[in-house]
């Protein structure tokens, strides 16, 4: 039954072994602190989720020519990046509560983004707002063994690693960015610090299931934010772009 296209709940077996209600959910980019190029279908009993049935997402990409007038606020490929990573981060810290640490967060992202803002300069601010996130006990009791991932590279860890392993990678291109300031080649991207960085975002329907079966769903946005901002921008040819299921 599904009484204005919108359906029931179903019946189906818990952890326990009781009956319990199963619901089918679809979570998208309406939703405040979402990334806005990814949808994900969850199945929950309760508020816990039991399975990830779709995951849907465009690719992370910037529309490149050969000439730095193509980059959005004429910035390198690194610094774009970073900015992208610190406003995942600035959704991620809004969500765990901390409104004073989102606004940080915040405005290293807006510093990034002023082109006449020297790299140096800019990784000096983001290297700053991670010794205060580490210094958050809040954040630390929050996000602490939350989501965690038994893996090796980026997802590893749980999403408190993770965060911090975000403003690393910021810093990363940052100091990218400062070394080589070209912006003008299309075959430039971001700087990888793992063999996995690129493809995170692309690997998200392998991911996410293992990685949000059995959270409650208040936190399912916790742990993809501390996902995605783990993917860098990257530059593709503008004939390239377009959507891709996974």
């Amino acid at each position: 039954m599904s009484p204005g296209g919108i359906a029931l709940a179903s019946g189906g077996e818990d952890r326990d072994g009781l009956a319990m209600d199963v619901l089918h959910l679809r979570l998208g980019p309406v939703l405040s602190y979402w990334p806005s190029n990814l949808t994900v279908g969850l199945t929950l009993q309760g508020d816990v989720v039991t399975a990830v049935f779709d995951v849907v997402t465009d690719r992370v990409s910037i529309e490149t020519g050969t000439t730095s007038g193509d980059h959005p606020h004429g910035l390198s490929l690194s610094r774009l990046s970073a900015a992208a990573r610190l406003d995942a981060l600035t959704s991620l810290l809004a969500l765990a509560g901390s409104p004073r640490h989102a606004t940080l967060a915040r405005r290293a992202r807006n510093a990034v983004l002023v082109v006449s803002t020297e790299e140096a300069l800019t990784k000096r601010t983001v290297e700053q707002l991670g010794r205060v996130l580490q210094r958050s006990r809040l954040l630390r009791w929050s996000l602490i063994d939350l989501a965690p991932v038994a893996a090796t590279g980026l997802l590893a860890g749980d999403v408190y690693t993770r965060m911090l392993k975000i403003v690393e990678l910021a810093e990363a291109d940052l100091a990218a960015a400062e070394s080589n300031p070209d912006v003008g080649t299309a075959a430039h991207a971001a700087p990888s610090t793992e063999p996995d960085t690129a493809r995170t975002m692309t690997d998200l329907g392998q991911v996410l299931p293992s990685l949000l079966t059995g959270l409650e769903v208040a936190s399912v946005r916790l742990a993809i934010a501390s996902v995605v901002g783990l993917s860098p921008v990257l530059a593709v040819p503008a004939s390239s772009l377009g959507s891709g299921h996974v």
